[in-house]
């Protein structure tokens, strides 16, 4: 049976507006929902992702955040395609149930996510889609367990490729999956956000961490809240480090940068969301 492919036909008017007028429609569309949710976008944060978008004209840059609910990719897309003037693609991960069918040939059952996700792209964002680092190997065929690996191998190499040239923003959720309490804490991260430093590169990969705090998890001062714009040896630097201290192991290399990314990204949240990121291993992390 051949299989049912989408139709794109109501994209396609997006698809074909200026790249001004796209960003002038994100720019309205993520002040609309910053304001529907209450959340403060500070003057500081506004500073820090220009800065980043100057950093793009002569390198590349990582976006990483937290994850607690399913509009994150929809709040950090818009900032990008608002923000990001001087980016030539824009890119990230997104689960692949909300931008491929399934072995019933239907979308996710979350139909809003996946609708919003799938106009996302036309507005000039390339999603990769990858499963979610929840599903458990042992749960999956071989059929699947095959099809994991080449969607994780492409979206490494995609990324490995388009961060070696300037103008090259990509977006990614370090824990792999949404936080699974109440509080919106921080898991332990994967170590792929650590995994793209190379020293022989011959642009600079800027780092930049965002975290998104919505009202249910700390209703006092839900907020959009943008770090600071920062590479890895600026990071190291400000640790009293040098690259003498980063591991030599590729994996182990991994782990340390991701930790200490992601001490950074737990910094812009309350405590109360900071789970395993808290001071108490924090501090384990750098020595």
């Amino acid at each position: 049976m051949k299989e049912q492919q989408p139709n794109h036909s109501d994209e396609k008017w997006l698809d074909s507006l200026p790249g001004e007028v796209r960003r002038i429609f994100a720019v309205a569309l993520l002040n609309i929902l910053l304001k529907v949710m209450g959340m403060e976008f500070s003057q500081e944060s506004k500073k820090n992702i220009r800065e980043l978008n100057e950093r793009l004209k002569e390198g590349s840059v990582i976006m990483y955040a937290n994850h607690t609910a399913l509009v994150d990719f929809v709040v950090a897309a818009l900032l990008a395609l608002s923000e990001l003037t001087n980016a030539e693609m824009i890119f990230g991960p997104v689960a692949s149930q909300y931008v491929e069918p399934d072995d019933t040939k239907r979308f996710s059952k979350n139909k809003v996510i996946a609708f919003i996700l799938k106009r996302i792209g036309p507005l000039g964002i390339t999603l990769l889609p990858i499963d979610t680092a929840t599903t458990p190997n042992t749960n999956m065929t071989p059929e699947k367990r095959r099809a994991r690996r080449a969607k994780r191998a492409r979206l490494r190499a995609v990324a490995k490729d388009a961060l070696s040239k300037p103008g090259s923003a990509l977006g990614i959720t370090p824990q792999g999956t949404r936080s699974k309490d109440e509080a919106g804490s921080m898991m332990e991260a994967l170590p792929g956000v650590g995994s793209f430093d190379d020293p022989n590169q011959k642009i600079p990969i800027t780092y930049l961490p965002f975290a998104m705090i919505y009202w249910r998890y700390f209703h006092d001062n839900p907020a959009l809240v943008v770090g600071r714009v920062q590479t890895l040896d600026e990071l190291l630097a400000e640790e009293g480090l040098n690259r003498e201290k980063v591991p030599k192991n590729p994996e182990e290399k991994a782990k340390f940068i991701t930790k200490l990314l992601m001490q950074k990204l737990a910094a812009l949240q309350p405590e109360s969301m900071r789970g395993f990121y808290a001071k108490k291993e924090a501090d384990e992390v750098i020595v």
